[in-house]
């Protein structure tokens, strides 16, 4: 499963794992209902502390010349809980069963701008609480979001990436 070039050179990310696997895939079939089955033909290198990539299980990186990165940044991990990218979500989201929300064209041009909106007790019917979700348009993944509570309202925060959002 491991075809990740492992030549020690500065640039080279760690394979993770299957212990390590498991638990990442884990934890986002615990969040979000995503079979850890998606996953299969992926592994997961950390190329930073700061986050794991996603890449092909028969990925070979080059020897020359050395890439500058590898694989699609997948999970932030220096969050309080560690976050589903927009990009992994994009790829992967469509696999939920739980935690995400779905929001009409009006709710979905918020979204892409980075507002936050209220939302109802429909919209998060597939929701647990308060925390990361996945939010989709007419079943098309947008990206992440952040459910929050406040009182009896709950409001959702765009997580939608700034260099990539609507005026």
């Amino acid at each position: 499963m491991h075809h990740l070039n492992t030549s020690p050179t500065p640039n080279t990310p760690d394979v993770l794992s299957a212990a390590e696997h498991h638990n990442w895939f884990g934890l986002l079939e615990e969040r979000f209902g995503i079979p850890a089955r998606t996953f299969c033909g992926w592994m997961l290198i950390r190329p930073s502390p700061k986050y794991l990539c996603i890449v092909p299980d028969d990925y070979r990186a080059p020897t020359s010349p050395e890439p500058g990165s590898v694989g699609m940044v997948f999970i932030r991990t220096t969050h309080k809980y560690p976050k589903l990218t927009s990009a992994g979500a994009m790829v992967f989201g469509h696999a939920a069963t739980r935690n995400y929300i779905s929001v009409n064209r009006e709710r979905a041009a918020a979204y892409l701008a980075r507002q936050s909106f209220p939302v109802t007790a429909e919209e998060i019917r597939h929701c647990t609480g308060p925390g990361y979700v996945i939010v989709k348009h007419d079943d098309f993944v947008l990206g992440m979001g952040l459910l929050r509570q406040k009182a009896t309202d709950w409001m959702l925060e765009s997580l939608y990436p700034k260099g990539w959002a609507t005026s």
